[in-house]
């Protein structure tokens, strides 16, 4: 295994060369190990820790080998690569340097030649065809948004009308390229490209830097901050919508999240989806429909009936004091749950889970019983997530099971 190495482990050998990272970026001319840009992914590999069909452990120039898959760690040298090896893998990509200096050049005169967004087909494009508010968006937007009409888009020389968003580096906000979405005459979108390879993490910041951070899979999904959980629902209805398909596969947490577009499908590795919404009760019996309660749409959903405690005629707003403690407090269980891995049940807690497991999987007829059919699952996720907010390493019968599973089967409707 490894650039050309023999594989350790006997039940299954890969070619790493097949699986080069596309952000290889090694010194010119480099040879061995220490002639790599440092943080620089070199190659991915099947790793020999696990069984791992698809390479998942990537090889960086700094000297150290990480697994996605297992999370195994540790310097390259013990996996017995030769030097000889990572220094034809730099020969090979020797002219990446200069190429991607090319690239970051041109697309910087691209984003020269754009123009502000008003009045344009990138205007159209956003609020006519994916219902956007471009209200949201700050008085200097021309700063990270603009339009092309003739852009460099695709091979062969081809150019079409792109909406141009300007990556900047995370920490120190240097240029790092441009994300272009390709757009047709009547204001559809192609697909999207980047242009510009950047070693380091970058983001496109749509406003400046504020106590509130909203972070997004896309442009469009950032400017899409829909709150009310009926509007879902509504696009739902609509031929060839995909949301009802996306939420049921994120919530069984696979490793690959996709479309099933046959051209340029879009996928995330490793998704972690939130949904958090609102919606009266009225809407929701009328637009939850039958085929979304049947589907299993519904019942990967918890629903908490909610009234207002008291009257506040200008609002409310916490205590700066007290965002900063809940803040502090969920860092440290974050920090503690990534040295868990495993979480399981005290022994309370599983005498009490097969006591109320026939009650949370027993079937209910009708379209309260759809709704409602995933009980069993959905306690466990509460029950694990009240554990990791207090720390521990197990659930307990008294504090997390018993109260997750008497409400989780009872008070959906």
């Amino acid at each position: 295994m490894g650039l050309g190495a023999k594989a350790r482990h006997p039940r299954r050998h890969c070619n790493p060369h097949r699986h080069q990272h596309q952000h290889l970026r090694p010194r010119a001319n480099g040879k061995g190990r220490g002639d790599f840009a440092p943080s620089t992914v070199c190659a991915t590999i099947c790793c020999p820790f696990h069984e791992d069909w698809e390479p998942s452990c990537a090889l960086y120039s700094d000297g150290h080998y990480h697994c996605f898959g297992c999370s195994a760690h540790g310097p390259i040298e013990d996996l017995d690569l030769e030097d000889d090896e990572l220094a034809q893998l730099a020969a090979r990509a020797g002219t990446a340097v200069e190429s991607d200096a090319r690239t970051l050049k041109l697309a910087f005169k691209l984003w020269d030649q754009g123009k502000p967004i008003p009045g344009t087909l990138g205007e159209r494009y956003l609020v006519d065809t994916r219902k956007l508010d471009l209200a949201v968006l700050p008085a200097d937007i021309n700063k990270v948004l603009r339009f092309h009409p003739r852009c460099v888009f695709g091979g062969n020389g081809a150019r079409h009308p792109c909406l141009l968003a300007l990556f900047r580096d995370v920490e120190d906000d240097a240029p790092a390229g441009i994300h272009r979405i390709g757009l047709t005459a009547d204001g559809n979108k192609i697909k999207r490209l980047t242009l510009g390879r950047w070693a380091k993490p970058r983001a496109i910041k749509l406003w400046s830097a504020t106590n509130r951070l909203t972070i997004g899979e896309g442009l469009e999904t950032v400017l899409l901050d829909e709150r009310e959980f009926s509007a879902a629902l509504d696009s739902m209805q609509r031929e060839g919508n995909v949301v009802s398909r996306i939420v049921r596969d994120a919530w069984d947490c696979p490793r690959v999240l996709r479309t099933l577009t046959k051209h340029n499908p879009t996928k995330v590795t490793r998704p972690h989806i939130s949904v958090l919404g609102q919606i009266t009760i009225d809407e929701l019996q009328r637009k939850l429909d039958q085929g979304a309660m049947m589907s299993g749409f519904a019942n990967r959903f918890l629903y908490a009936c909610v009234r207002r405690s008291q009257l506040l005629p200008h609002g409310g707003a916490l205590d700066p004091n007290e965002i900063a403690r809940l803040g502090a407090a969920t860092l440290a269980a974050v920090d503690a749950a990534r040295t868990f891995t495993r979480i399981t049940m005290t022994s309370a807690a599983d005498v009490l889970w097969r006591a109320i497991y026939p009650k949370l999987t027993a079937d209910v007829p009708g379209l309260l019983g759809a709704a409602t059919a995933r009980g069993d699952a959905q306690t466990l996720r509460l029950s694990m997530v009240y554990a990791l907010l207090d720390k521990a390493p197990q659930i307990d019968a008294a504090r997390y099971l018993n109260g997750t599973g008497s409400i989780t089967r009872s008070s959906v409707w």
